[in-house]
């Protein structure tokens, strides 16, 4: 059972304000009616109303506060400073956030020599995060006929934190203060690598399910003797930047130990595509976690460590919704936008997809009813950068399953969105849509890795350590909709009318055990789900 789902079922269940007022007017009811008063007003607009209204206000503050409180008392459900408190108690604290760090690429306007660059000089990113040299020193082309060799690479560390710092290489920064025989700009890593600036870590502050998640690992499955819980440990202890680790005890057979680490999705803007990515950087993982695991582990045991493969899911979701004012019967609002929110789903098994993009303001979609012109609002969420985009329709032309859709808005990333990550999902505005978004973003951080492999003699040992319904899930179930119910208390319901992929595909080929090379397995290590396009219908 995971995190959520025990905390939900030891929830401790109290009365509602209305609960409370009611139970106060059917008592007073009970009474009038038993001293002779046939038919005593205690409906709204009473004075009976208002008192036992105003009561049960106090009292329910004070339940919800005892709630808290004994929440607080358990591991499971502790939050805030209480959790920094379980934390403390077993050697556990928040991850803080950390600096990205890497090479950079000057532009040289010298054929040869040499330019003197400071320890300390500041560049700068498009959004304004700092950098700055963090080893001083002659760097340039070099002379040939001295032999002096070229120095050209510049190490760099970010001055702000965060995973907002990572930059890929070809990134490029500016330099704030120009220095001579240098141009304005620098390129991120070696020209055609694949390093970039890495190791930038969002805080843990105001996030309590990470460490939590690690505080219930080392409760449930204490770590020891080199137990799969010791190699997952390790691998968290090895760098601020690992957020959890899977095992795979025996994968290959005896003395053959195989885990898995990933980081955590990014939180904090900038938003970039890969923001919500977990695997770690190769370097990393190379440099830093998998030594670090090896080198506490028996000498005589083969452990080889990997970081998932980032599987894009598109997912849309049914929400049973207030509805708005304007709708036929009319609702009490908090919910939907529109009377009739547009679109719909296609027969309830996929979503309203734009298939084509004319202009920023103008698209094609495959819906099966037409919206209403100057009625109508439609968003959609960007996996470009993670930002909803809202519109108004302004005019609608075609028919069903291709209509063309002029918004009153530009959308400036749909063409990017279209060509890189499939049909972008089109769904109708809702109040607080932007707490259901941020709900489906945090269901997908709290996924870990799939299985390794379906070997049925190797799964005898090596499946999952933690096991999904412990820690960790892989699949996009239960856990993963009860987030966006708890979203906001107008949220009824919530179910998948359609998952790209329901689990992480497992690793193609069989590994035979006391066979395969451990190694070969590297090219292909377990998947994790993270999110592309998201979409919410009316039910």
């Amino acid at each position: 059972m995971t995190q959520s789902a025990t905390a939900a079922l030891y929830q401790t269940q109290t009365k509602t304000q209305a609960q409370i007022r009611d139970d106060i007017l059917r008592t007073l009811s009970n009474h009038l009616i038993s001293i002779g008063i046939p038919s005593p007003n205690v409906g709204p607009g009473s004075d009976y109303y208002g008192l036992a209204t105003g009561v049960a206000n106090e009292i329910c503050v004070g339940l919800a506060n005892g709630v808290i409180s004994i929440n607080n008392q358990m591991p499971d459900t502790a939050a805030g400073t209480y959790l920094d408190r379980w934390l403390a108690l077993f050697g556990l604290a928040r991850n803080g956030a950390t600096q990205s760090s890497g090479n950079i690429s000057p532009v040289f306007s010298i054929a040869q020599g040499y330019v003197l660059i400071p320890t300390g000089a500041v560049l700068i990113d498009s959004v304004g995060l700092r950098y700055m040299v963090t080893a001083g020193g002659s760097y340039g082309p070099g002379n040939a006929g001295m032999s002096q060799p070229p120095n050209l690479q510049v190490p760099v560390i970010s001055i702000d934190t965060g995973s907002a710092t990572d930059h890929a290489n070809g990134d490029l920064l500016s330099w704030v203060t120009i220095l001579p025989f240098i141009g304005p700009q620098a390129s991120v890593g070696a020209p055609n690598g694949t390093d970039g600036l890495t190791g930038g870590n969002d805080s843990e502050q105001g996030q309590d399910e990470p460490p939590r998640a690690r505080l219930r690992a080392l409760l449930q499955f204490p770590p020891g003797g080199g137990n799969w819980s010791d190699v997952n440990q390790w691998a968290v202890q090895s760098s601020p930047d690992v957020q959890g680790c899977a095992c795979y005890p025996a994968l290959l057979g005896p003395a053959s130990v195989f885990f898995c680490a990933w980081r955590a999705a990014q939180v904090s803007a900038p938003f970039t595509d890969t923001s919500k990515n977990r695997d770690l950087p190769v370097t990393l993982m190379t440099g830093t976690v998998i030594p670090f695991v090896q080198g506490r582990y028996s000498a005589r045991a083969v452990v080889v460590g990997a970081t998932p493969i980032n599987q894009p899911s598109d997912v849309a979701l049914i929400l049973a919704l207030p509805s708005a004012p304007s709708a036929q019967p009319s609702g009490p609002g908090g919910g939907w936008l529109d009377g009739t929110p547009w679109p719909s789903s296609l027969g309830g098994t996929a979503p309203t997809t734009i298939t084509a993009v004319v202009t920023s303001v103008q698209f094609v979609c495959n819906a099966i009813t037409a919206p209403t012109p100057g009625v109508t609002h439609v968003a959609y969420l960007s996996p470009s950068n993670w930002q909803i985009y809202t519109a108004l329709v302004l005019a609608v032309s075609g028919s069903s399953g291709s209509y063309t859709v002029t918004i009153d808005t530009a959308w400036p990333n749909l063409a990017t969105d279209l060509a890189d990550t499939g049909p972008p999902i089109l769904f109708p505005q809702a109040i607080n849509q932007a707490n259901y978004v941020a709900a489906a973003l945090q269901g997908f951080a709290n996924l870990g890795p799939g299985e390794w492999t379906n070997n049925p003699t190797a799964r005898v040992r090596a499946f999952r350590h933690p096991q999904p319904l412990l820690a960790w899930p892989y699949s996009l179930d239960a856990n993963f909709l009860r987030i966006l119910e708890n979203s906001g208390s107008e949220v009824a319901t919530a179910q998948f009318i359609y998952r790209q992929a329901v689990a992480p595909n497992v690793p193609s080929g069989t590994p035979s055990i006391g066979v395969t090379d451990p190694f070969t397995l590297l090219s292909s290590p377990p998947g994790i789900l993270v999110p592309q396009n998201i979409g919410f219908y009316a039910a």
